[in-house]
């Protein structure tokens, strides 16, 4: 008997009509095109001083995991300054024996690690090499580079300045006999 009921009530739902569906209740398409990702945009202010850092890290893999991560980091306030960040990288790639062997992690690996606090690693305390020592003397950013070519300016100058005031005697007759050589080769 109780089967009976179960079907007396299933009748009765069927009996009842079913709602109608507007345009409004049915779910939109899917988008054609390529599917989304979760990177950031590429016109983002960061952008810029991401690629500055990206043109200078040795491993060119993996450019758009490291961006997302780049902006993670930028988002919570834990990312440093662009040129800092260059200059670590700089430094690591000319003073650190496992980046000197190939032995570097991805960009994303490094900036989620926060590495640009890391000193370079030297192989049984021994120091760098010196050329690598050269190499992270350089300017790497242009603001630095224009500063270290009037600081080398400068320098040049004091030395001329002081080489000149022991040998102003010198300097004129070198004048003279350059003179006299040009007025020599015009006449002859």
């Amino acid at each position: 008997m109780a089967s009976g009921k179960a079907c007396a009530g299933a009748d009765a739902s069927l009996a009842e009509p079913l709602p109608e569906t507007t345009t409004e209740d049915r779910p939109a398409p899917r988008r054609q095109g390529p599917p989304r990702t979760d990177c950031p945009g590429k016109g983002h202010p960061q952008r810029a001083a991401f690629l500055s850092c990206w043109q200078v890290y040795p491993v060119k893999q993996g450019e758009e995991e490291a961006w997302r991560e780049w902006m993670r980091l930028y988002a919570n306030g834990t990312l440093e300054q662009p040129h800092i960040i260059r200059d670590k990288i700089l430094e690591l790639t000319a003073c650190d024996s496992r980046w000197q062997r190939g032995k570097i992690p991805t960009f994303a690996r490094w900036l989620n690690g926060k590495r640009w606090n890391d000193e370079p690693f030297t192989e049984n305390g021994l120091p760098p090499a010196e050329s690598a020592t050269q190499t992270a003397c350089r300017a790497p950013t242009v603001f630095q580079q224009r500063l270290q070519e009037r600081q080398s300016m400068l320098a040049t100058l004091h030395r001329e300045n002081d080489e000149g005031e022991h040998d102003e005697d010198h300097d004129c007759r070198r004048a003279a006999a350059h003179d006299a050589a040009v007025r020599q080769a015009a006449a002859g």
